[in-house]
């Protein structure tokens, strides 16, 4: 799976430019990222990756006190389903299930950290064999940049790579 990722990378996410008129921010190119994605992202072991970048994102952003939390167990006691949401100033942001509540919370704020992206997209090549291009952004800076045959797989190779590089800056030390 790793190697999947370091293909994701690699397309072209040492390329600046200028997009919609403004100048976006890459974080220093390939080789670091690569090395980013080999070494320094926590395992899949580390069960808090996505809440602690998002609490920490939400601090470095001086939001940290509009998030709040509301957990519900549905299910029997010996198999239980939990559902946590995210409630950005007192509003409904998103939502996650687990078995855990650990899980839960995790889901729900992976599913945060993903909306918070702003998108651009685009197509290049003929009608019935596009090519789509999409960038994730978050605070002006360019966090990735994924290539699909569809907007939605162009988004999802950006979105794994930009949530990756989330955890990597705000998330937990190695």
């Amino acid at each position: 799976m790793a190697a999947r990722r370091e293909e994701s990378v690699g397309m072209r996410a040492d390329e600046t430019g200028a997009t919609s008129g403004r100048t976006l921010e890459v974080p220093n190119s390939r080789k670091i990222q690569r090395r980013v994605l080999a070494r320094d992202i926590p395992s899949d072991n580390d069960k808090s990756k996505f809440r602690i970048s998002l609490n920490n994102l939400l601090k470095y952003r001086g939001q940290a006190e509009k998030l709040s939390w509301k957990e519900i167990q549905t299910g029997p006691h010996h198999s239980p389903v939990w559902t946590v949401t995210a409630y950005m100033e007192d509003e409904w942001y998103v939502s996650g299930t687990g078995i855990t509540r650990s899980d839960a919370k995790e889901a729900a704020s992976r599913e945060a950290l993903a909306r918070m992206f702003s998108w651009e997209s685009e197509f290049t090549g003929p009608p019935h064999a596009p090519l789509w291009t999409a960038i994730a952004i978050l605070d002006d800076v360019m966090y990735a940049q994924g290539s699909g045959r569809s907007r939605q797989a162009a988004r999802k190779v950006a979105t794994d790579v930009a949530l990756a590089n989330v955890v990597v800056k705000y998330g937990p030390s190695p």
